[in-house]
């Protein structure tokens, strides 16, 4: 059955000694919609800020975003399995090169950390890893799509670990993810934060109706 999960926000630290870990769901079968997390998410890898991975063919992301810290805690040896392996922002990946995910209206402000640097984990400020390996070791690209999605500069080197210029992904400064005209960019579902922080979701106020 296809998952829904909206309006459910996260503010605890999760921490996995097993792949597909994340702030609201770890391995994503549908979509998540106007969610948050606050908590520090680590794993070993198909972590994400918001979703570990996607293991569906059409999961979606929308409105959602991370100020957690995400920590892919690697081991000291490469791994024996063929999967893609990525830590992100708001997703790490696909746990399969049959699966997909389109992310839309995201922002992450949470640093993004490897433990150790293995050739086969990749990181990115929005999505960690957009390719998608099966079993056999054969890789499909561009399995993760994304548009109006925004990462904190400082947060990690690119949106994408596997691909830099992965269209819909933007880096931003602390100073324009707290802006006042922020919150209209990434859409109708934000507000801004009065203490001046970086922009909330609507249900978030405490007099929304």
């Amino acid at each position: 059955a296809v998952s829904s999960i909206v309006m459910c926000g996260n503010t605890g630290d999760v921490t996995s000694s097993l792949k597909r870990t994340g702030g609201i769901v770890g391995s994503l079968g549908g979509e998540v919609e106007k969610c948050f997390n606050t908590g520090d998410i680590a794993g070993t890898y198909g972590v994400g800020g918001i979703a570990g991975d996607s293991a569906y063919n059409a999961s979606t992301v929308v409105s959602c975003y991370n100020t957690g810290i995400v920590t892919g805690n690697t081991p000291a040896a490469e791994f024996s399995d063929s999967n893609t392996k990525g830590i992100g922002g708001i997703i790490g990946g696909v746990a399969s090169n049959t699966y997909k995910a389109f992310l839309s209206g995201c922002y992450n402000a949470g640093n993004v950390i490897l433990s150790r640097e293995l050739t086969d984990v990749l990181s990115g400020g929005i999505v960690g890893d957009s390719s998608g390996k099966n079993y056999s070791g054969v890789e499909t690209t561009g399995l993760v799509t994304a548009d109006n999605c925004y990462y904190l500069n400082s947060s990690a080197v690119k949106g994408d670990g596997r691909n830099e210029a992965m269209a819909g992904i933007t880096a931003k400064t602390g100073e324009k993810m707290s802006d006042s005209g922020f919150p209209a960019l990434l859409g109708e579902d934000y507000i801004s934060d009065t203490n001046g922080g970086y922009p909330l979701l609507g249900w978030q106020d405490p007099d929304a109706k």
